[in-house]
């Protein structure tokens, strides 16, 4: 029984030992990195897939309909939904990627090569400022009134 109990404190201690390595740490926060991009990009494939009804000849004769109305205003009212819940998440992963690298590997050689791939890919990138400033509208001023008109 004594030694039953010894080998479950060795086998406790060594699994303490797993959860403090860098690694197991590193593996950890790199999967929240991956929640954040799963939502991200769950968002943005619902919100192109929603457009897509938009530019369908079949679907969207049905927005155009006098009758029907209000079938556009909900429409205009989702995609303005979808769109604050794409903008919203690309911002947080943009943040917490920023926030984990910091953490992980501030003042190391691989810091430099981030930093030089992020101002190329992020800071002088149209679709990443307009995405951006898309987000802060939404979070700081107002919801867009998104309208449609036929001509």
């Amino acid at each position: 029984m004594e030694s039953e109990m010894s080998a479950r404190r060795e086998w406790m201690d060594e699994v303490d030992a797993l959860h403090e390595h860098p690694g197991f740490i590193a593996e950890a926060e790199l999967r929240h990195l991956d929640m954040s991009w799963s939502l991200f990009e769950r968002n943005y494939h619902e919100l192109k897939k929603y457009l897509s009804l938009y530019y369908d000849p079949v679907q969207s004769v049905k927005f155009w309909d006098k009758e029907k109305r209000d079938l556009l205003e909900s429409f205009s009212r989702e995609i303005t939904r979808m769109l604050f819940n794409m903008t919203s998440p690309a911002m947080m992963l943009v943040d917490h990627t920023r926030v984990k690298m910091k953490e992980l590997h501030e003042k190391t050689p691989l810091d430099k090569c981030y930093q030089s791939k992020v101002k190329q890919t992020f800071s002088e990138n149209d679709l990443h400022q307009f995405v951006q400033g898309l987000r802060n509208y939404f979070t700081h001023r107002a919801l867009p009134y998104l309208s449609s008109q036929f001509t």
